[in-house]
């Protein structure tokens, strides 16, 4: 009786470890799908073009002229948002005409806390396109991926060129259509008692770029670890000296910075992620190359 069972048991036992890597491979096959059908939802969802209606002066009064800006670039090291502005006026057979030629002479007064910018528009005159600068300073770039900026644009439109005639109702249509980053904007109210639009910049990256960093950095955090090993089992006499291990190693030590230099939105070399991920990954890679030829140089390759 006894020696049947064990003779059960010793068939059995194989089968159970033949089952082990299935279950394992299942598990970690069906987390990918299932991560990957939640990334499909959230790219499915997402909508490129944002934009965002405000209005200054009385809610009935006509406009004196229509302000429509876009989002064409974010700069995080110049900590600028880049916005291409284009005047319009009522009157035309479809709505808005732009560019615009007013019927009187106005300024439109631009500030962001750091500067301030006056757009003359000339009565009869075309108004050509105008490119502001909006300054994100609350924000770090060391931060990256997940690094946020914020920046503030006041508006405000007179009468006359001077600047400091009465002011005038107006409207302002921002659009954003950037993938790359992902912008929000809202009013603030209006600084000082004069009547005018005060805008609020939240920027950061969207959420798939994030992910797919950080994918990027645990790659090259891997492939650290993976030479860090070949290394020490060789060098342990665990493994025996395989010269294509050498080649593999010298190919991870530029393999790494090409990760480095494809990652969405890359930043000067220096960000944090840099120093705590990338650097010592790099260093590792390099003393296990460095490792494994001194094994070979002494031990021979085995054979």
């Amino acid at each position: 009786m006894d020696l049947r069972t064990s003779r059960e048991d010793s068939v059995h036992e194989p089968r159970r470890a033949r089952r082990r890597p299935v279950v394992v491979l299942v598990v970690l096959f069906g987390g990918v799908l299932a991560a990957y059908l939640a990334t499909c939802l959230l790219v499915l969802r997402d909508d490129p073009l944002r934009e965002a209606t405000f209005h200054a002066g009385s809610a009935g009064g006509e406009a004196a002229v229509q302000i429509y800006a876009e989002v064409m670039a974010v700069d995080p090291v110049r900590s600028a948002v880049e916005l291409r502005v284009d005047f319009g006026v009522g009157g035309g057979r479809t709505g808005l005409r732009f560019p615009a030629a007013p019927a009187r002479d106005m300024t439109v007064e631009v500030a962001d806390g750091e500067s301030e910018q006056d757009i003359a528009l000339r009565a009869g005159q075309s108004t050509p396109t105008e490119t502001l600068f909006v300054g994100i300073g609350a924000g770090r770039l060391q931060a990256y991926p997940f690094d946020q900026y914020e920046g503030q644009i006041a508006l405000n439109v007179h009468d006359g060129v001077r600047g400091d005639g009465p002011t005038l109702p107006f409207r302002m249509l921002i659009a954003d259509s950037l993938a790359a980053w992902d912008i929000h904007t809202r009013a603030l109210a209006s600084p000082g008692e004069e009547p005018g639009i005060a805008l609020r910049f939240d920027v950061r990256r969207p959420l798939l770029q994030r992910l797919l960093a950080v994918t990027l950095y645990a790659a090259i955090a891997l492939m650290a670890l993976i030479a860090a090993t070949v290394a020490t089992l060789v060098v342990l006499g665990v493994r025996r000296v395989d010269t294509t291990f050498a080649a593999t190693l010298a190919a991870m030590v530029f393999t790494l910075p090409g990760i480095r230099n494809i990652m969405p939105g890359a930043p000067p070399f220096g960000v944090s992620a840099d120093m705590l991920v990338f650097l010592w990954a790099e260093i590792l890679v390099i003393l296990s190359l460095g490792l494994l030829v001194l094994t070979w140089a002494r031990q021979g390759d085995g054979r």
